[in-house]
């Protein structure tokens, strides 16, 4: 929220300058640089999920990851008591 008041602000400022031409030039500049930094985001978490993936696990942290899915799924259930939307099923 406070990025998109401080783009209204830039914005601003360049429509007062150089006119609409300016204040879109600015809305496209930043759209740009939050979808290459999206982009660049998404690669970086991809490839630490690949190599999570490739590594060989201990037994422990095997019964570690099973024990935590296993909350995740029962703490999904008690939300979807309450929630209509999470009774769909899970895939």
């Amino acid at each position: 929220m406070i990025r998109l008041i401080i783009l209204a602000v830039i914005a601003y400022f360049a429509w007062r300058y150089y006119g609409w031409y300016g204040a879109a030039g600015v809305v496209g500049a930043y759209v740009v640089l939050v979808v290459t930094l999206g982009m660049i985001n998404a690669n970086r978490t991809r490839s630490g999920a690949q190599r999570l993936i490739g590594q060989k696990l201990s037994e422990a942290e095997k019964a570690h990851l099973s024990a935590t899915h296993e909350h995740h799924q029962v703490m999904h259930d008690r939300m979807a008591q309450f929630n209509p939307e999470l009774r769909r099923p899970r895939e």
